[in-house]
């Protein structure tokens, strides 16, 4: 009897892994899913529920629960704060329940002031080291992109002055001189002033 218990146990966390599994894919494949912030709430939501109701049914203790959130929690907190955050709260409250469900709130007090402070720190720690490596992208387009524009306007001061050596000031010259600076400085009605006396 016990046996087949155990494989009615084994079905059902089957089952539950399989349309488990099918969501996320069905739901990934919507457009717009990467970018929209709650279909990431929902997506990492339902791994954590997953992963209490398949330790549920399989009968593990509920002391496995945060080894088994990390990798969400994780990854929530490198999504996003207020992704990560609602995850983290989410995932604790779901362990915090099911330890005062099978050990009551001794338990809790017992087991669960490691565990939390486990999960905390490495939802804390993954956004601030994402945050870091975000800021530092963003410095480094920026520097990339002020680089590219003055390297964009020393070709044009070079060209300006090739233009001006081979041909002189001639005014065939001097329009191509303002049309190299109009589109490489963006200016609208760029001017030019020609000196013609002594100092």
């Amino acid at each position: 009897m016990e046996a087949l218990r155990g494989q009615d146990r084994s079905m059902a966390t089957l089952v539950v892994a399989v349309v488990y599994l099918a969501g996320q894919l069905l739901v990934a494949r919507l457009p717009g899913v990467r970018t929209n912030m709650t279909w990431h709430l929902v997506r990492f939501a339902t791994a954590i529920l997953f992963v209490a109701l398949v330790t549920g049914l399989d009968g593990e203790a509920p002391a496995t629960l945060p080894v088994l959130y990390v990798p969400i929690v994780a990854l929530a907190a490198a999504v996003g704060t207020v992704t990560g955050f609602a995850i983290t709260a989410l995932a604790l409250g779901v362990y915090v329940s099911s330890l005062a469900l099978t050990d009551g709130w001794a338990g809790v007090a017992r087991d669960a002031l490691v565990p939390t402070a486990v999960v905390i720190f490495i939802a804390i720690g993954t956004r601030l080291v994402v945050s870091s490596l975000e800021r530092s992208l963003d410095r480094v387009r920026h520097s990339v992109t002020a680089e590219r524009r003055r390297a964009r306007r020393f070709r044009a001061i070079e060209q300006v002055g090739r233009i001006l050596a081979k041909d002189g000031p001639s005014p065939s010259v001097l329009e191509a001189i303002m049309d190299v600076l109009a589109g490489t400085f963006g200016y609208q009605y760029p001017s030019l002033y020609l000196w013609s006396g002594g100092v």
